[in-house]
């Protein structure tokens, strides 16, 4: 009966499955002469070794389904090394992510009670390997060393670079595994669950998840595996599919905005589109199309104003781009990005693009707290206006606001009332009605409503400075003071 039953696993193994599952002592250890079931095991042990080791004609396996035979084999890592070489992608190192039926564990835990049960008094020898690494740890160990050799890069389980490994299991081939499955219980009562939760418990319910697998076999004992596995086991091939991915990279730079009809991002009210184009798309497109991108995000350290622009130094923005295809780039290669954005448009500019990490990003937002600007503001006052009026607001060495939120941005502003600084003022006149004037003020400063009053909503502002109604004709953002991103001159 136990030879029997001993030939049955072997039987549904792969030769790589036998020699994991079964106790190493098994291999090296001569038992006693008067014990014939260990000889026997031995014996049958090396036939299938000299059967199936140096055989190139896989069976599959009941457990592994293939992973540690086939799809480990120096043939099987070069073919993939190649398309992973060739799947048009640049990178410099790689990680892999292996998706394999849990159902290994599932079989695998039947075999290692069915073992455990038989006395050790009929085998004079312990027949499971309690050290026995799971299929997908020992799939791990016999590819990627291999694989960083065929492919000359280096496995780097941080590495942006993702060969995504994908093994599935034909369902006919489990109809007994997925009748073991139906049996766990579910705990937990679905009123009592939160949404995420319920999502959660949705997504465990459907096939062999982990959280599944494990519940099966924290339920089952012997007798409940045997009413539902019969041996030996079919051995099936898995099927294989690979994906090559590359997470997000980011580039940085400034732009400048040299229209007064052209929004920074995509401008649609009630469903309707405003304008042709926006800053966004402008960098985001272009970029794109020459990172091989499936799509961008745009991210920039405030906004102005579409009847605004942006000049000087200009603003700071990041682009994070979606399963790029090109991830390295050279000095020139920036430079020249740099230059088809600008080349394709008059109405703005990008300088000092550059590649940064993930992490770098942060700096954008972090530069924020500190944040000044500069602007300089071409002004109608109702009233006419004299040197005297000038020399009242060139006097300000500073000027502390109390600003509401402005009834213009009242649909998506929290409503509150904030507390900024505006210094360094210089007004000039022009004419009896029109005076221009430069300020440095505090990041987040409303300098329209500065002007205007915004019904009184801003506190001080010119009109009640100067006690003479004024208004804002023009509005230009000369400089956006933030160390990030570090200045580049591709003109060195």
């Amino acid at each position: 009966m136990t030879e029997l039953l001993l030939k049955n696993i072997i039987d549904s193994l792969c030769w790589t499955c036998t020699k994991r599952i079964f106790h190493f002592q098994l291999f090296t250890v001569t038992a006693s002469c008067e014990n014939k079931s260990y000889f026997w095991i031995q014996k049958y042990l090396e036939e299938k070794k000299l059967k199936e080791h140096n055989s190139k004609d896989f069976q599959g396996c009941g457990i592994c389904f293939g992973l540690l035979e086939k799809y480990s084999d120096e043939s099987f890592l070069k073919e993939l090394a190649d398309r992973v070489n060739n799947c048009g992608i640049q990178f410099r190192d790689f990680r892999i992510s292996l998706t394999a039926s849990n159902v290994s564990t599932l079989r695998e835990k039947f075999i290692e009670l069915l073992l455990e049960s038989i006395p050790i008094s009929e085998i004079s020898l312990r027949l499971y390997n309690p050290k026995c690494l799971s299929v997908k740890e020992l799939w791990k160990i016999l590819t990627f060393h291999p694989l960083e050799v065929i492919m000359g890069k280096l496995y780097n389980h941080t590495s942006l670079f993702d060969v995504k490994t994908k093994f599935t299991i034909e369902d006919s081939a489990l109809e007994a595994d997925t009748r073991l499955l139906d049996t766990r219980s579910i705990s937990i009562p679905e009123k009592k669950l939160s949404k995420k939760a319920r999502l959660q418990k949705e997504i465990q319910e459907v096939g062999f998840t982990k959280p599944n697998v494990d519940l099966v076999i924290k339920e089952s004992n012997l007798e409940k595996f045997k009413k539902y596995y019969t041996l030996p086991f079919t051995r099936t091939m898995s099927n294989f599919d690979l994906e090559c991915t590359h997470d997000p990279i980011f580039l940085a730079g400034r732009y400048l905005k040299f229209s007064r009809i052209l929004s920074q991002t995509k401008w649609i009210i009630e469903g309707a589109r405003k304008f042709s184009s926006s800053i966004e798309e402008i960098m985001g497109e272009v970029l794109s199309r020459e990172l091989g991108a499936t799509g961008f995000v745009f991210t920039s350290s405030g906004r102005e104003d579409i009847d605004v622009k942006c000049l000087g130094k200009g603003r700071p923005f990041t682009l994070e781009f979606m399963e790029p295809k090109r991830t390295e780039f050279t000095r020139e290669e920036l430079k020249k990005y740099q230059q088809l954005i600008n080349e394709s448009t008059t109405e703005m500019a990008v300088k000092d693009l550059q590649y940064i990490t993930r992490e770098q990003t942060k700096l954008m937002r972090e530069s924020q707290e500190n944040k000044t600007k500069s602007y300089s503001a071409l002004c109608y006052c109702y009233s006419k206006l004299d040197e005297k009026d000038i020399e009242k607001l060139n006097s300000l060495t500073r000027v502390d606001l109390l600003q509401q939120t402005p009834i213009r941005v009242l649909h998506r502003r929290t409503v509150m009332t904030r507390s900024r600084w505006i210094s360094d003022i210089q007004a000039s006149l022009i004419d009896e009605h029109h005076f221009k004037i430069k300020m440095l003020t505090q990041g987040g400063t409303y300098v329209k409503e500065f002007v205007h009053g915004d019904l009184g909503r801003t506190e001080p502002s010119l009109c009640t400075i100067l006690n003479k109604e004024c208004d804002i004709l023009e509005l230009d953002v000369e400089s956006v003071n933030c160390d990030f991103p570090p200045e580049i001159n591709y003109d060195d």
